[in-house]
């Protein structure tokens, strides 16, 4: 196994472990999400662009080693964008079994991750229709000039009187 190949290695164990605490953040979001929590959302969504962050730095590096990679062996590819599988072709069996099954493992979280996150774009999106249905109602059943002036003021003469208020006292 070669330097470069050695440092791919390393480089796809940080993308697993970095992607392995993402995969965390989005289950620990969609709990938050299902139960209505939007400070701890927050706190989770501020997590979740640091985790991101590492990720493109990680996958920066691992383009250049695979640059390297590409250089060192003389490699002539038909596409633009060389595979993980391009590279083990051109490794020893040893080295190239090592390199496919990280980035089987890899691709395993990439593919969880996504499915959690649809499901929790899913139920944003229907917490925020059943936000906007309640606010249309509360909306509703106060007309425009009934308890306020122009100016916001109260207007007690056109207050409605509370239902457990006591007219006889």
């Amino acid at each position: 196994m070669t330097g470069s190949v050695m440092k791919l290695r390393d480089n796809l164990n940080a993308q697993i472990k970095l992607y392995e605490k993402l995969e965390d953040v989005e289950n620990r979001k969609n709990e938050a999400i299902l139960n209505k929590k939007g400070a701890l959302l927050k706190s989770i969504t501020s997590e979740e662009e640091y985790v991101i962050k590492q990720i493109d730095i990680t996958e920066n590096k691992r383009l250049n080693i695979i640059n390297d990679i590409t250089k060192e062996t003389s490699m002539h590819c038909n596409s633009s964008t060389v595979t993980l599988k391009d590279i083990a072709k051109q490794l020893d069996d040893v080295s190239a079994s090592i390199i496919s099954n990280l980035g089987i493992e890899l691709k395993k979280y990439i593919l969880s991750i996504k499915s959690i996150n649809e499901v929790n774009m899913r139920m944003m999106k229907d917490n925020v229709e059943y936000f906007k249905i309640i606010v249309e109602g509360i909306k509703g059943s106060i007309g425009k000039n009934e308890a306020y002036s122009s100016r916001g003021e109260h207007r007690i003469d056109q207050l409605r009187s509370p239902l457990i208020f006591n007219k006889t006292v």
